[in-house]
């Protein structure tokens, strides 16, 4: 008997997944559209996030995206990873399988049209509630777990924006990640895994004597930083990462990511003598080997050229 059931059971996944075969290609497709073209910061934006009209929005590209049964769930697991608010996704997830403009177009020609706006509406108004009480819930559960930290935390300290998994900041229309040593290769393999493919500049800073207030509260602020910038062709945006960087600290090389960086790295070392851990070639590549001393260091004493100019006293 069980067998019977099993084997049934089986059959009938089978037959749902090939009938939704189409449906599934189309969510992915739409899917990689969302993470590969608009980026998660776009397609939160798309989805009204962080205005009162994210449920209308959720419902209303639910009712126009060409997609339904299965090929959802591709759609709301990017919709997730970017970051849309969990009642919004609620919203989409539930209007999509039911409306869509082919089940809307059929529908037309077996009902009143007034029953189908009728119909639509009704569900705009499920779905809306629905999102907001998974959002007041989703809520409280972040409260709950927003206690939890400030009770084992300093709870004067702020709430940081996190992206990545890394404190992230906005400055000059670019997105800034400041990563620790140890998330640094990562973050950039991460990175490269969303499309941002051509590091534009690789190259470092010192802050001997200079206060920073432009930091996370998070982050430590070090003596040296090793500054990122990445592009991604197909977004059309940069992101630029700052690692603090200590004296004596060896960073990662990111010559397995980006063959690309390693001259860049090079001039960094050469010019402040921040070394890439595993590099290829970790030499000198302005200067020559036996020079002494970091150029681009605040503590490098200022040199001097005499220069004799043609009318200078005593020139024959």
């Amino acid at each position: 008997m069980f067998e019977y059931f099993a084997g049934a059971a089986a059959l009938r996944l089978f037959e749902t997944i090939i009938y939704s075969s189409l449906w599934i290609v189309i969510g992915c497709f739409i899917a990689a559209v969302f993470r590969r073209m608009l980026g998660p910061e776009t397609v939160r934006r798309v989805f009204g996030d962080h205005t009162k009209f994210g449920l209308l929005a959720g419902w209303l590209i639910g009712m126009l995206l060409p997609v339904s049964s299965l090929g959802v769930i591709p759609i709301v697991r990017e919709m997730h990873r970017a970051g849309v608010k969990r009642g919004t996704i609620v919203a989409f997830g539930l209007t999509a399988p039911l409306f869509n403009p082919m089940s809307v177009l059929y529908g037309l020609t077996l009902s009143d049209p007034i029953a189908i706006l009728t119909f639509s509406l009704c569900a705009m108004l499920i779905v809306s509630v629905l999102g907001f009480a998974w959002n007041r819930i989703a809520g409280v559960a972040e409260e709950t777990e927003t206690d939890v930290d400030e009770t084992e935390d300093d709870p004067s300290l702020p709430v940081e924006d996190l992206r990545y998994g890394v404190p992230v900041r906005e400055a000059f229309g670019d997105v800034v990640l400041f990563p620790g040593i140890d998330d640094y290769q990562d973050l950039i393999g991460e990175l490269r895994g969303d499309g941002y493919i051509s590091v534009i500049d690789l190259c470092g800073v010192d802050y001997l004597h200079h206060t920073r207030a432009d930091l996370p509260a998070s982050v430590k602020p070090e003596r040296f930083e090793v500054v990122v910038i990445l592009i991604s062709h197909v977004q059309r945006e940069r992101i630029r990462v700052r690692l603090q960087v200590a004296e004596d600290t060896e960073v990662p090389t990111l010559f397995d990511l980006f063959p690309g960086t390693e001259n860049l790295e090079r001039e960094t070392y050469d010019m402040f003598g921040i070394v890439f851990a595993d590099h290829p070639d970790m030499s000198r590549i302005l200067m020559p080997e036996s020079w002494t001393g970091y150029p681009l260091r605040k503590d490098y004493d200022i040199g001097a050229i005499p220069v004799q100019f043609k009318d200078a006293p005593g020139r024959t």
